[in-house]
């Protein structure tokens, strides 16, 4: 475009060929204040230009580059404006005049293209309007950590009537992601469901928060120049590191910056694992379960005053591993452990069909469980009264058993149940003598832990039972009630909102906040099958011990087992081929145990045949059923048909134990004639984890 174009266009537009003309006469009068007219032209220019103000400019006011003070150092009021100044009213000049060309701009888009702009201003909106929720959430944040310690400092500081973001410096709140703690009767309803339960365990509430619970978080307290009193100083950090939530805190003050800075202590490492080194450093009775600060291992003396012990953890916080781990450890070095599980998977998954842990998942398995436990103990009692020495180190003379309750709360729900439905009245007879296990068992080098959900007092059966379970782990979120059975008179630890972050309590007041151990189910099974050789061995050692005591001798040294032969001898001594005197599960193959009958180790190969024969055959007869014993595949069916409330078929259950000869049997199957038999409780746990355990 030329000269002559715009000349032709000015021409023919008179309307703005005066308004340019008028424009750039105001600048240069107002520019060279020709004439003294700037005092006339200088409200209108600034009003064109984005000004708010019509008066001459003043000492306070913004310029066309420079924005207004927010707090004018000696003036609490000036030109006429309100105190403290809008944000409007400090933005320079051309930040005023940008944004009302931009609204002008937007109207007339506005008007040309109606339904896009409308789009666009709403997305606008929506961006401007959450920025100051945003703004505001922040600030209520800050103002909930900063209520709880602003009053205590700010005098000695000498911040009085002052705004404490001035001062104090927070982490920038976030949204984190907090767990909601569900009720006992959701996750019991659930359980069968693994992924359902699972979802429901990561299920949680976005939360805005400041994140002091943070392994780095800080907090700086900026210190005034005339502040140089080092006992104001050492109580102002007093108060802080008291005050501040989500503690311990450590303050540190620094004379050249003026300012005391709040840290964390050393916190348990991020994550820690259950290896080969834990293994080999901590005995039977020592079990290494978390990682404290510094990475040094936390282990559990339940040789000492804590036994007993429970795990409150909501799902997908770790429970099962640590049980796992617990398992892995203590059967890995010789010890036997029963399994009572409700939910049937996990721990079949890890430790099916080994010689050293008994899994049930039926109501039967656990009573049968509790009377094996009660009966050992007593016969362990008899021998230390005959021999008071062995008291000092049970576990020289017998082997440690351990009882694992798993999904506390539902395993005594069904127990109650059960005990109901047979028409019994108050506690049922099963915790009872549970609770005298509890009682005694650490002399005889029997140990119990329970795993639940939250530690509500259905879990415990009473406070007594609370009392005899003194080491305690807490992982993700806790009800009140669940915290005060745990820790009652122990100020709540929040931990860390991170997976395997928990606290845990030896004792009724030491309590510290650890990460949890992992371990997968391989790495598991693993470990617990070093202990079936290490518990063989340890029999004959045993027997010697024992031989010596009633010989009035000195134990022999140590005599080398031979394979497959156990020591009789030792009371409550799992070995293979043999069951205890007390008709306790023989080892074996399979985790199935024989309570009532012949402890057979399941059908020989050569005998399949004859087997399906004597299936066969039993169709003759009703399949005779003994106290002991279900005889024949008709019996067997209709006896799990019966048991479990869903019908089975002959031909299904004669597929089914076909599947399982494939893999070692049904444990305890033995032979009535010609035809297979097997004892109630062995049929019943096999029927029981059968869907789980990758017998289908």
């Amino acid at each position: 475009m030329t000269v002559t174009d715009v000349a032709g266009a000015l021409a023919t537009h008179p309307g703005w060929t005066l308004a340019l003309l008028g424009v750039l006469f105001a600048g240069v009068v107002a520019l060279f204040d020709l004439w003294g007219l700037r005092k006339f032209l200088a409200w209108p220019w600034r009003l064109v230009t984005g000004g708010i103000i019509v008066r001459p400019t003043g000492k306070w006011d913004s310029r066309w580059t420079t924005a207004a003070p927010e707090h004018p150092a000696d003036r609490p009021a000036f030109r006429g404006e309100w105190y403290p100044r809008t944000r409007w009213g400090r933005m320079p000049g051309y930040q005023r005049m940008v944004l009302r060309w931009v609204a002008f701009a937007a109207l007339y888009l506005l008007w040309r293209f109606t339904l896009p702009m409308l789009c666009v201003l709403v997305i606008v909106a929506i961006v401007v309007v959450g920025r100051q929720v945003l703004r505001v959430s922040e600030n209520w944040c800050r103002n909930q950590v900063a209520s709880g310690v602003v009053p205590a400092i700010e005098g000695p500081l000498g911040y009085r009537n002052t705004d404490p973001a001035e001062w104090l410096a927070l982490p920038r709140p976030r949204l984190v992601w907090v767990p909601i703690a569900l009720p006992a009767r959701v996750t019991r309803a659930v359980r069968r469901w693994e992924s359902l339960e699972h979802l429901l365990g990561r299920l949680g509430l976005p939360t805005l928060r400041t994140p002091l619970h943070d392994d780095n978080a800080r907090v700086i307290v900026s210190l005034p120049v005339e502040l140089a009193d080092d006992t104001a100083v050492k109580e102002i950090k007093r108060r802080l590191t008291s005050r501040l939530p989500e503690g311990p805190w450590k303050a540190e003050h620094t004379d050249q910056a003026l300012e005391i800075v709040l840290t964390h202590p050393k916190r348990p490492p991020a994550e820690c694992w259950y290896d080969a080194d834990a293994y080999k450093r901590f005995t039977v009775d020592n079990i290494p379960i978390a990682q404290k600060a510094g990475g040094e291992w936390f282990s559990l003396p339940v040789k000492e005053l804590t036994p007993h012990g429970i795990i409150s953890a909501t799902t997908g916080w770790c429970k099962t591993t640590t049980a796992n781990v617990i398992v892995a450890h203590t059967a890995g070095h010789g010890a036997h452990v029963f399994i009572n599980d409700p939910k049937r998977v996990g721990y079949v998954r890890a430790f099916g069909d080994m010689d050293n842990i008994t899994i049930r998942t039926t109501v039967d398995g656990w009573l049968a469980t509790i009377d094996e436990f009660l009966a050992e103990m007593e016969r362990r009692y008899s021998l230390i009264e005959e021999f008071p020495e062995i008291k000092d180190n049970p576990e020289l003379y017998f082997q440690p058993w351990f009882l694992l309750n798993d999904e506390r709360g539902s395993y005594v729900q069904e127990i109650r149940d059960r005990w109901k439905a047979d028409g019994g009245k108050g506690t049922p007879e099963a915790l009872r003598k549970e609770k005298r296990i509890l009682w005694q068992s650490r002399a005889a080098a029997m140990y119990v832990a329970d795993a639940a959900q939250q530690a509500g007092l259905d879990v415990f059966v009473d406070s007594d039972g609370r009392d005899q379970r003194m080491w305690r782990i807490a992982s993700g979120p806790q009800t009140r009630s669940s915290w005060l059975m745990l820790f009652p008179g122990v100020t709540r630890i929040r931990a860390a909102i991170k997976k395997g972050r928990a606290v845990i309590g030896l004792g009724v007041d030491k309590v510290e906040e650890v990460q949890l151990a992992l371990i997968d189910d391989a790495t598991a099974r693993e470990f617990a099958a070093l202990g079936i050789e290490i518990g063989v061995r340890e029999a004959f050692e045993r027997e010697e011990r024992i031989r010596a005591l009633r010989e009035g001798s000195v134990p022999a040294g140590d005599s080398a087992p031979v394979a497959g032969e156990t020591a009789a001898g030792v009371p409550g001594q799992r070995g293979d081929g043999d069951a205890t005197e007390n008709g306790a599960p023989a080892a074996g193959k399979g985790n199935l145990h024989v309570i009532h009958g012949d402890g057979g180790n399941g059908p020989r190969d050569d005998e399949s045949d004859s087997d399906d024969r004597g299936g066969d055959n039993s169709e003759d007869s009703d399949g005779d059923a003994d106290d002991d014993l279900i005889v024949g595949l008709k019996a067997a069916a209709e006896f799990l048909s019966d048991r479990f409330g869903t019908p089975i078929s002959e031909e299904t259950f004669k597929k089914a134990r076909q599947r399982a000869n494939e893999s070692g049997g049904i444990r305890g199957e033995t032979r009535r004639g010609d035809r297979p038999a097997w004892p109630r409780l062995a049929l019943t746990e096999w029927h029981s984890q059968r869907p789980r355990a990758g017998a289908r």
